[in-house]
């Protein structure tokens, strides 16, 4: 799973951010997804151009491709080729991949939930997905309904993010 992908424009004191996209050895591009500027180095306005986009690929040599690789800054420690930052995790959940899904309730709760073949798994949960990621295992007590594991859960006030992990 891909979470952060960061390019950093520093030359020419910034660039407009564009699209950032992977390329896997086989050809499949993952993306492009467009980036937001953030300040870098002395305050160069969009000296970094960040993605998140939390998607699952496939194993193997990637290439990054940048919308501007003009202004994408390299140095020879990184043998003439742009500087990037990319971020995820390992999504191999060993034979069963669950689906999360998240629904309202009548009565304005939300509810959780996922296949009931997915044995072994907890739900976690995060206020945001800035790494180091801070996942929290959901305490409430599962139910199964049919062929589904359901969690009732209270809105929260701010944004929260769920997965399904096995530990």
């Amino acid at each position: 799973m891909v979470t952060h992908l960061e390019d950093y424009h520093y030359f020419n004191r910034g660039a407009t951010p564009g699209m950032i996209s992977l390329r896997h050895q086989d050809g499949t591009v993952y993306g492009p997804w467009p980036a937001k500027g953030l300040a870098g180095e002395g305050g160069v306005t969009n000296a970094y151009w960040v993605v998140e986009p939390m998607v699952v690929i496939k194993a193997g040599t990637y290439i990054i491709v940048d919308s501007d690789p003009s202004t994408w800054s390299y140095n020879s420690a990184s043998s003439n080729a742009g500087l990037s930052l990319i971020q995820g995790f390992r999504a191999a959940l060993l034979g069963v991949q669950p689906e999360l899904a998240i629904r309202e309730t009548m009565d304005h709760r939300l509810e959780v939930s996922w296949q009931a073949s997915a044995v072994g798994f907890v739900l976690e949960s995060a206020e945001n997905l800035r790494p180091p990621i801070a996942w929290q295992t959901v305490t409430n007590t599962p139910i199964q309904i049919g062929d589904r594991i359901t969690l009732p859960i209270e809105p929260a006030v701010n944004h929260r993010f769920y997965r399904l992990h096995k530990p």
